[in-house]
């Protein structure tokens, strides 16, 4: 244990930010966006298995890439305690391969209720951002409860504002895609602009609820040695993206 008191189990821990990983878990997650809005683009219909596939494919790209490697590179951002080693955040195996899941399988049919038909309603505009947002948020929350060496305590106002950030910049960023998705058939900048703000969505609500999120150390800081590193979670997405 730390002779500083500090640093006693049940303590809160100080942290401060890397502005370096914070740009870059943006760009991530722009990366996971964008190849997600450019298979959705290539869809010729809502039925067929090549269709099926493109689908499958645009929810792993942002369920996996956008929303979860995001999440990780930006917690990597975090820098507990002066950037002490073993006071930095350890991860629950079991909690982050479901967080790894959950993303891809909300928004995969978030991204049905939005392609199942031609024409787009309020209605299925309105359904299918809640899904995303609800696997952004989702996701970012399952993911925090797997800290395995803190215990998360949140600011009821940070994650009101976090939830709204994700749903309504989801919504309008699929529901503009969607709508205009016929006449944006040689148009990538438009594309572009959509996965930038999907992209928004993701890291704004990702930020917010950082914002408003306390860390309070669990347990001795040497005895952490059976989660996963901040490392190996980097490592992790790497290989993925």
């Amino acid at each position: 244990m730390s002779d500083n008191p500090t640093f006693w189990p049940g303590r809160l821990v100080r942290h401060s930010y890397n502005s370096g990983y914070i740009a870059l878990s943006y760009v991530v997650s722009l990366a996971g966006c964008w190849t997600a809005v450019e298979l959705l683009h290539i869809r010729t219909g809502a039925h067929g298995a090549h269709n099926w596939y493109l689908l499958i494919g645009a929810a792993i790209s942002m369920g996996a890439v956008a929303i979860w490697s995001m999440h990780f590179i930006g917690n990597r951002a975090i820098d507990m305690a002066g950037d002490q080693d073993r006071l930095q955040i350890q991860y629950s195996p079991g909690f982050t391969a479901g967080s790894f899941f959950l993303p891809i399988c909300g928004v995969g049919i978030a991204f049905y209720f939005f392609s199942v038909s031609e024409s787009i309603s309020p209605l299925t505009t309105i359904v299918g951002g809640l899904f995303m947002g609800s696997a952004v948020c989702g996701m970012h929350y399952m993911g925090q409860g797997g800290l395995a060496n803190y215990t998360a305590s949140y600011s009821w106002p940070w994650v009101l504002g976090s939830v709204v950030i994700a749903v309504v910049a989801s919504t309008t960023a699929l529901g503009i895609f969607f709508y205009f998705k016929s006449v944006w058939t040689n148009t990538w900048q438009k594309r572009a602009a959509c996965a930038a703000l999907l992209a928004v969505a993701v890291s704004g609500m990702h930020w917010v609820a950082t914002r408003g999120t306390q860390y309070r150390l669990t347990s001795n800081a040497s005895t952490n040695a059976n989660g996963l590193s901040r490392e190996a979670i980097v490592i992790a997405v790497i290989c993925l993206v």
